[in-house]
């Protein structure tokens, strides 16, 4: 469905971290060593509820004390659009993207026949959760026209945290034509899907949960408004 070019034209070898910042009001990004995880990164990570195979491709990064996530485009290759640091003391992430879209997943969305399914996620840790391999997590606080452009050949379905500015969020996409996740009632007390994974719950279970739920645009648009 895309190619490299057409996907992302800017990518760089995953062999240290990139941080961008701005200094004197300019952007720049400097490399940082990065080396496996290690046991601290491991426990938290497990507390999250996540297996060695949800994490064995993330690194550390021991002068910024951040777990490193990357965003491969080509993993055979080694080759990233982008990455997410988490400090394990303030639990603050960073994201870094070389280019647009700021989406996650994209090694997956490259190879997916036009027409498909493709789940929508708020964050990438809550996306490693779910278990669904056709989906991506949507990095902010709406659908950029770039991500828009990228998905437009596929039935994009969104799926937000269980509280207000999640509902908010998705009443606006339900407008635009979106299938939604409605949540139900009993989820709010935990509000996204890995507050589920951290208390027990399967990948499978997680996913049954949502695709039980998907409502398409006009029903969800009613719903919602019933809601709030």
């Amino acid at each position: 469905p895309l190619s490299l070019h057409d996907a992302l034209p800017i990518y760089k070898e995953f062999t240290c971290m990139y941080f961008t910042t701005t200094k004197d009001n300019e952007q720049i990004t400097i490399e940082l060593d990065i080396e496996d995880l290690n046991e601290e990164c491991i426990s938290y990570l497990q507390g999250r509820g996540f297996k060695e195979d949800d994490y064995k491709d993330f690194k550390y990064c021991p002068s910024r004390n951040d777990i490193v996530i990357p965003f491969f485009l080509d993993r055979s290759q080694n080759l990233i659009y982008g990455l997410q640091s988490r400090n394990l003391v303030n639990k603050i992430f960073h994201n870094n993207f070389f280019d647009n879209p700021k989406t996650t997943n994209l090694e997956m969305l490259m190879k997916l026949p036009k027409g498909s399914d493709l789940y929508g996620i708020e964050s990438e840790f809550d996306r490693l959760s779910t278990g669904i391999k056709n989906s991506v997590a949507v990095l902010g606080s709406t659908i950029s026209d770039n991500i828009k452009d990228l998905i437009k050949d596929y039935n994009f379905i969104v799926c937000n945290d269980a509280d207000l500015p999640g509902d908010t969020k998705a009443m606006h996409s339900a407008k635009e034509g979106y299938s939604v996740l409605i949540h139900q009632e009993g989820m709010y007390q935990f509000k996204d899907f890995n507050q589920l994974l951290q208390l027990g719950q399967s990948k499978e279970n997680i996913e049954k949960y949502i695709k039980d739920n998907i409502q398409s645009s006009k029903k969800a648009y009613m719903m919602l408004r019933r809601k709030m």
